[in-house]
């Protein structure tokens, strides 16, 4: 990774991002979701990756957790309004619906970047979980 986790959230707290895929049609998160099954695909209970450690996590696996997390986060949030997490150490978006996903590439699981997805219909397929990004061994 050529930047440190830090640099990659360098804009002042709370500022909007402006985000070059912000369109004035702006996404549901249902729809991001059905984009992200092609290159991401759900299991037969709804859920990306593979079960994690507990029972609320689940865990995909990539030769670059940082890359993969950063293409996930970019094609879930298409659309919605982005904003700097207030620590700094992660982004969050909003969808017009009221569903919020969190990014943060600073966990508490090191080298291991999250994403939750909180629907707020849950007329999608996918539940409501947190996403983190680990290393293939």
């Amino acid at each position: 990774m050529s930047k440190k986790p830090s640099d990659l959230f360098s804009n002042t707290i709370g500022d909007k991002i402006a985000h070059p895929q912000q369109e004035l049609n702006l996404a549901s998160i249902q729809e991001n979701i059905r984009q992200l099954t092609k290159d991401y695909p759900l299991s037969p209970g709804g859920e990306f990756g593979k079960a994690g450690k507990s029972s609320g996590v689940r865990v995909i696996e990539a030769n670059d957790q940082f890359k993969t997390a950063q293409d996930f986060w970019l094609k879930l949030s298409k659309g919605g309004e982005e904003l700097y997490l207030p620590n700094k150490k992660g982004k969050k978006v909003i969808f017009p619906d009221g569903s919020i996903s969190t990014y943060r590439i600073i966990t508490s699981t090191k080298n291991s970047p999250a994403i939750e997805i909180y629907v707020y219909h849950n007329n999608s397929k996918i539940k409501m979980k947190k996403i983190h990004f680990v290393r293939k061994d």
